[in-house]
């Protein structure tokens, strides 16, 4: 029981302290919390490890001091990626290279940690899935009421086991949400992976007003600094001008988003693409 309330302290004094300090590089007194509906009381039991304050009175007062709920997590973990975002990282990394004995790896490891959806997930990128693996990536993506960025990567990792139905109909689920995606940019930048990937995925199958409709929704999103981005957008516009409208023209829009990876010294991801 000790050792509980102990944990719960230092979860509170952790979120306190961050509170606080992004308070002070603000230079606001404890009193402008007041203005948002929060008392000083409050706010300094809080910030003093003694209590928790509601998420939504949280939210309001991060709002008010210009600061995002993603960058307040980030300032909580001192910038240090999740145990489960490592493991993402390393499976994308694993996958540009093709290492698969890195992959395998990972799958153990996944199996220890007992997340069967990212081993399933891995091994999907090296190996075939047997058809209950299958329907059990399936049920996790039926059941996705909130998109995060580990359901968001599982998603874009898998897309190329998918059926078009199963890709389109978790699409349309995943438009439902954009919206509030969009805030947060490394969750905006997969959701656009998600759209590209989708998009070529779709085209390669035939599936012109499917591929045309996920571009069209992409375009709509500003991804004018992110040169990784443009060039996958420059990939799949091309890819889909090749099938359907002009294959000299397509094949140019797809060789001029390879090439900037090339010259940008990332030959890696030119070669995985």
């Amino acid at each position: 029981m000790n050792k509980q309330s102990n944990n719960k302290k230092m979860v509170y004094q952790r979120y306190g302290k961050t509170f606080k300090n992004i308070r002070l590089q603000k230079m606001l007194s404890l009193s402008f919390c007041e203005k948002v509906g929060i008392s000083k009381s409050t706010i300094y039991r809080f910030e003093s490890g003694q209590a928790m304050i509601g998420f939504d009175s949280l939210l309001i007062a991060l709002y008010e001091m210009g600061v995002t709920l993603a960058e307040y997590e980030m300032f909580l973990n001192d910038f240090i990626e999740s145990y489960q975002e490592e493991i993402i990282s390393a499976i994308l990394r694993a996958d540009y290279f093709g290492d698969v004995s890195e992959k395998k790896q990972i799958y153990r490891q996944c199996i220890e940690s007992k997340d069967n959806i990212l081993a399933l997930t891995v091994k999907a990128t090296y190996s075939k899935l047997e058809t209950y693996e299958v329907d059990s990536l399936l049920s996790f993506m039926s059941e996705i009421k909130l998109w995060g960025y580990y359901e968001l990567s599982v998603f874009y990792m898998i897309l190329e086991i998918l059926s078009e139905c199963d890709i389109i109909r978790f699409l349309d689920n995943l438009f439902l949400k954009e919206d509030q995606l969009n805030h947060v940019f490394k969750y905006k930048r997969r959701m656009l992976e998600i759209y590209y990937k989708s998009s070529v995925i779709l085209t390669f199958k035939g599936r012109q007003a499917a591929s045309y409709n996920i571009l069209k929704k992409a375009c709509l999103k500003k991804i004018i600094d992110d040169l990784y981005l443009n060039n996958i957008k420059n990939i799949a516009n091309g890819f889909f001008i090749f099938h359907f409208e002009n294959k000299e023209k397509g094949l140019k829009k797809i060789e001029e988003g390879l090439n900037m990876f090339e010259n940008f010294g990332h030959g890696y991801i030119c070669k995985f693409y």
